[in-house]
């Protein structure tokens, strides 16, 4: 894996002089072309609608994620008895459903919009996360990952997708760095928390730690959507 990672990052190396080649663009779209044109001032990317939201969900994103795959092991076994070998196919079952949702989130792309993908993923998200709270069978535990894994899917690449229409193709690149900044948080502080939350509290806290940021995830979601409408409206 290691070797892997340090392949691709040569290649982002030797890409980069064709990152000079790329021209800007003369016409800006949605919210960075509606201001320019009303003869507003150029303002911090943190003042447009919906980017603390944005930023949020990123973050909400990749911890519920990492979160989920990563402790899965621990809680198929020392909450539901399954043995080691068995456990240790949690995060398995978390990346397959997560695989093939991305794959069908490209299948339906030119039929069902971004905005409605991440809805559906972060419904179907806090359902696994629910299941996986509640005191069920533990093979259920098993659904509930997949679940979860399979709603995860399409709200990574759809929110990176929508990042020009919800803010502008001017500030998308600005947007997208700090989103991604705010992602790579969630992943190395959160996992690590509730791990440390467990060991102090014991194992079952860990599903009670995910449905909350789950909830959050889809709220956040809501909230830019809501943001953008009313913005669109005034």
């Amino acid at each position: 894996m290691a070797l892997i990672q340090l392949g691709v990052a040569a290649l982002l190396f030797l890409t980069l002089p064709f990152w000079k080649k790329v021209y800007p663009v003369q016409e800006d779209e949605g919210p960075a072309q509606e201001e320019k044109e009303q003869g507003k001032e150029k303002r911090s990317v943190f003042g447009l609608p919906g980017v603390v939201a944005a930023l949020l969900s990123f973050f909400l994103y990749c911890s519920v994620e990492n979160a989920a795959a990563l402790w899965s092991s621990s809680v198929l076994v020392e909450m539901h008895g399954f043995t080691a070998e068995i456990g240790a196919s949690g995060p398995s079952v978390f990346y397959g459903a997560l695989t093939v949702g991305r794959f069908l989130s490209g299948v339906v792309a030119n039929r069902m919009q971004s905005v409605a993908q991440i809805r559906a993923g972060g419904v179907m998200v806090v359902l696994g996360a629910l299941l996986y709270v509640l005191p069920l069978p533990g093979y259920v535990t098993f659904f509930a990952l997949a679940l979860v894994g399979l709603g995860c899917a399409p709200i990574f690449p759809c929110m990176l997708h929508e990042t020009p229409r919800r803010f502008g193709k001017e500030n998308s690149q600005k947007i997208m760095g700090i989103q991604m900044a705010s992602a790579y948080v969630g992943i190395t502080f959160v996992p690590p928390l509730i791990g440390l939350a467990a060991e102090r509290a014991g194992i079952a806290v860990i599903p009670l730690l995910i449905l909350p940021l789950a909830v959050l995830l889809l709220l956040c979601s809501e909230w830019i959507n809501h943001a953008l409408k009313r913005r669109k409206n005034a």
